[in-house]
C-alpha cells in the first residue's frame, strides 16, 4: 500500500527517495498519483514544507545465483554535486583559491576556478557545512531553498528571499514576508539584470532570479 510523506524543511525528493529506498527518485516522482505534485513543483528537488509526496510500493529485486557459492553485490551510492560562486564582502569573485568545504560525514578540499566557482561531488547525505576560504567562512545548506513559484503557500517570497540573499542583495530575514526590504532587493536585482525595476515579484523576475541562481 502506498504511503504519503510530507515534506520538512532542508528535505529534496532525491533525499526522500533514498529514505525509502528507492534508487532512483523518478519512481516516485514520475508515479502518477504525483501528477499534480510535478505540476506544482516542475523542479523535484526545490520542495516546499509541506508538500505532500505519494510514496508507490516498491517492486522486490530479485538475483539468481549458485548455491554454496560466494556471491558480491554492488550498491550505487549516489553523489550530488554542489556548485558555489565564493565572493568577498565587495562582491569580487575569489579566484583561484584554495578552499576547504567541510560536512560532518566528509572534508573536502580543492581550488576555486577563474571565475570564483568551485564545483565538488558532494555525499548525497551532506546537509550542512562550513566553506572556509582564507579568513572567511560561510555555512552552507544542501537542498533548503523553497520554491520561487507563485503557486507555493508563501506565493514565493521566501524562495525568492534566500536566493536574492545568497546573491548579495540585503533582503532582511527570509521570512516569506514581502516587505519594504524584500521589494527594494527585487528592484535592485531587476535594475542588475535590465529589467523594469518595479519592485514586484512578477513571473519574468522569478525565473530571471532561478536563472541567475542557478535553481
Amino acid at each position: 500500500m502506498s504511503r504519503r510523506h510530507t515534506v520538512q524543511q532542508g528535505e529534496c525528493l532525491s533525499r526522500i527517495a533514498r529514505r525509502y529506498s528507492f534508487s532512483d527518485y523518478r519512481e516516485i516522482y514520475d508515479h502518477a498519483d504525483n501528477e499534480s505534485l510535478r505540476k506544482k513543483r516542475p523542479n523535484p528537488d526545490v520542495l516546499y514544507p509541506g508538500d505532500v509526496i505519494v510514496i508507490p510500493d516498491r517492486d522486490p529485486q530479485t538475483e539468481s545465483g549458485a548455491t554454496d557459492q560466494h556471491h558480491l553485490f554492488r550498491a550505487k551510492v549516489p553523489k550530488r554535486l554542489v556548485r558555489i560562486a565564493v565572493e568577498d564582502e565587495n562582491n569580487q569573485r575569489l579566484s583561484n583559491q584554495t578552499y576547504t568545504l567541510e560536512f560532518d560525514c566528509a572534508k573536502l578540499t580543492g581550488t576555486t576556478g577563474g571565475d570564483g566557482i568551485l564545483e565538488h561531488q558532494i555525499p548525497f547525505e551532506a546537509e550542512g557545512g562550513v566553506l572556509t576560504v582564507g579568513d572567511l567562512t560561510w555555512k552552507v545548506y544542501v537542498a533548503h531553498l523553497n520554491p520561487v513559484q507563485e503557486e507555493s503557500p508563501d506565493h514565493g517570497v521566501s524562495g525568492m528571499q534566500a536566493r536574492l540573499r545568497n546573491l548579495g542583495y540585503p533582503v532582511g530575514p527570509v521570512d516569506g514576508i514581502l516587505g519594504r526590504k524584500t521589494r527594494m532587493a527585487i528592484r535592485f536585482f531587476q535594475a542588475d539584470q535590465g529589467l523594469e525595476a518595479t519592485g514586484e515579484p512578477d513571473a519574468t523576475t522569478r525565473d530571471k532570479l532561478a536563472d541567475v541562481h542557478g535553481c
